[in-house]
């Protein structure tokens, strides 16, 4: 009988001793709805893993548009591609679905997940890497693009 009661109190102990779970922090959720133009576009393209070139550019006319219902747009030169997206914790998945550009000519679907290096009301910076073999060569591009609101 006496273990029972010391069993009785050992589990009465752990029971109210032990942690609640609270819920976690709710925080503020990542948006990138709006109009954001592009401030500089820097490009860098890889042989091998040597640099071989650097371009930067900046055209103020040029933006993305970003909905609310994950679609979107971009305006770059004079083309204006439609687009969707969709937010993950640290990148965003754009996908350019098959359309024609402002000559007629075609454009196949194509997607490119970009890690948000930077995220705040005002400011967007988007970071793309794609790395690719032929005849021999790894090329590797890496595209870091400055947005503002």
């Amino acid at each position: 009988m006496n273990k029972f009661y010391l069993l009785a109190i050992v589990a009465f102990i752990l029971v109210s001793c032990s942690k609640k779970s609270s819920p976690a922090p709710t925080g503020t959720a990542l948006s990138v709805t709006g109009k954001w133009y592009l401030t500089a576009d820097t490009l860098k393209e890889y042989q091998n893993g040597v640099l071989k070139s650097t371009t930067v550019e900046n055209d103020p006319a040029a933006y993305f548009q970003f909905n609310s219902d994950l679609s979107g747009s971009q305006f770059t030169g004079a083309t204006l591609s439609k687009l969707t997206y969709k937010l993950g914790t640290n990148n965003v998945v754009l996908t350019w679905p098959t359309q024609v550009d402002s000559k007629g000519n075609p454009i196949d679907m194509f997607s490119e997940t970009a890690t948000i290096r930077k995220a705040t009301t005002t400011d967007l910076i988007l970071y793309f890497e794609d790395t690719s073999t032929g005849n021999g060569i790894t090329y590797k591009t890496t595209e870091v693009v400055y947005l503002r609101k």
